[in-house]
């Protein structure tokens, strides 16, 4: 028996990411030059509809940071990241750090 709160998430989620996604281990890189191509690339993905993107590749929080930044709609995620990557309290403390300078941003980790 459900008492409708956990439906009213599952909606909100899904309307959060909308029915089309990108998984791309493109869209994220190390190399600081490369910042303002997936800026430009996150912004053009939204402008086409997508409501969100995956990164791949064990992808960390920073990595989310410039389509954040150039998006107002895309959920961007991480997918899982890699527990012998990425130590867990580090993620979490970037991601609060990430929430706190994009209010309202809609970002997902998973560890």
């Amino acid at each position: 028996m459900s008492d409708g709160t956990s439906e009213g998430r599952t909606s909100t989620a899904k309307e959060a990411v909308g029915r089309y996604g990108i998984w791309s281990a493109a869209l994220r890189s190390e190399d600081p030059s490369r910042r303002g191509e997936l800026a430009e690339a996150a912004a053009e993905l939204e402008e086409l509809g997508f409501g969100a993107v995956w990164l791949g590749s064990s992808s960390a929080v920073r990595h989310a940071v410039p389509l954040i930044e150039a998006t107002s709609r895309l959920t961007v995620a991480t997918g899982i990241q890699s527990i012998w990557q990425y130590e867990a309290a580090e993620t979490a403390a970037s991601w609060a750090e990430l929430e706190k300078a994009t209010p309202g941003a809609s970002f997902s980790a998973s560890v």
